[in-house]
């Protein structure tokens, strides 16, 4: 369904998914995103096209310039006045004013492995992601930067894609007083 009412303040209209590899960012993303009409974007793809500091070679992944980063978004955010989903795993690179709601997506530890090794990530990438998830630095990270009060938190171990985007819906309903 089309986005019926704004919140209160027009400026704060991303919807920030974000959580460790694995745990459903960019499916649900993606769908959320299309449900509320609204426009996706992924992160990894800004920093892949030349918002980065260089290649971490034991990771084998980018370090983000989140420097320049998030000054990107936020300005490529002034010019899109549609509710925007965000696919992050760096959960600090919207500006607060911009943040309606942070989605810290999360997954069992069995399911990240299963899940990861589908990907055909090294089992030492899947143990670091898993390391990742114990100790939830996403959410902390989240909390950190945006504040308990925007921060939702979801296990997307045994639920299905189109449920996990339910519970976002209805949150965004009860929270932020949009409805859509």
């Amino acid at each position: 369904m089309p986005l019926q009412k704004t919140h209160n303040n027009s400026k704060s209209r991303v919807i920030l998914i974000t959580g460790t590899p694995g745990t459903g960012k960019t499916t649900v993303s993606k769908l959320l995103s299309k449900k509320l009409n609204g426009i996706y974007i992924n992160s990894g793809n800004i920093v892949r096209n030349g918002y980065f500091l260089g290649l971490d070679i034991k990771r084998n992944s980018l370090i983000a310039d989140i420097d320049k980063l998030q000054p990107f978004i936020d300005n490529m955010l002034r010019k899109i006045r549609k509710l925007t989903v965000i696919d992050s795993i760096l959960p600090d690179i919207v500006s607060l004013e911009n943040v309606l709601l942070v989605v810290v997506l999360h997954a069992t530890t069995d399911e990240l492995y299963e899940r990861l090794n589908k990907k055909g990530f090294e089992v030492k990438k899947i143990l670091e992601n898993i390391d990742a998830e114990l100790c939830k630095i996403c959410a902390q990270d989240a909390i950190e930067k945006y504040g308990l009060e925007r921060v939702f938190e979801i296990d997307t171990t045994h639920s299905d894609p189109m449920e996990t985007v339910a519970l976002i819906h209805e949150e965004i309903r009860k929270k932020i007083g949009i409805i859509v």
